[in-house]
């Protein structure tokens, strides 16, 4: 009797695993901007002295919508937390592959842009920041560099 419980259980587990969704993205059905936002959002915390002084957070806006796929620019949404209340050296401060932004645009908190971004901080400081596309450059990484004279630097790389 325990052989056909046995059997009936491993039947069981088998037919609702295959009748499981494949895939993750399936429950962003409402936008789907909002699945590929998950994929290329990264965080890094700035930690000096063993206290957190700083959260960054990143979207690589050319991945995950088509309005941002140019060829002319990298376009990210950067967040920035102090946790208490610093300026903004590190915004400030950010490079692309070495490289100055061409713009950058304070976003607020009702920002539609924003509202398609699904891992955020509220407490956070949002910019939408453009940098030029370098043609020769060869690298396939994205290195977002972001310094401060006191706390040291912060990296967040994205593939091509």
């Amino acid at each position: 009797m325990n052989k056909f419980y046995s059997l009936f259980f491993i039947f069981f587990s088998i037919f609702f695993t295959a009748c499981n969704p494949t895939t993750s993205l399936e429950h962003f059905s409402n936008n789907p901007v909002d699945a590929y936002s998950v994929q290329y959002t990264k965080k890094r915390d700035i930690i000096f002295n063993k206290e957190l002084k700083a959260m960054l957070f990143a979207t690589y806006l050319n991945k995950i919508s088509t309005k941002y796929n140019t060829n002319e620019v990298y376009s990210f949404v950067i967040g920035v937390q102090y946790v208490n209340n610093e300026d903004d050296e590190l915004i400030k401060s950010v490079t692309l592959n070495g490289k100055k932004p061409l713009s950058f645009i304070n976003l607020k908190k009702e920002s539609k842009l924003l509202k398609n971004i699904s891992l955020k901080n509220n407490w956070a400081k949002y910019y939408l920041v453009d940098f030029t596309k370098d043609k020769d450059d060869e690298s396939n990484k994205l290195n977002l560099d972001f310094s401060h004279s006191t706390w040291g630097k912060a990296l967040i790389s994205f593939p091509k």
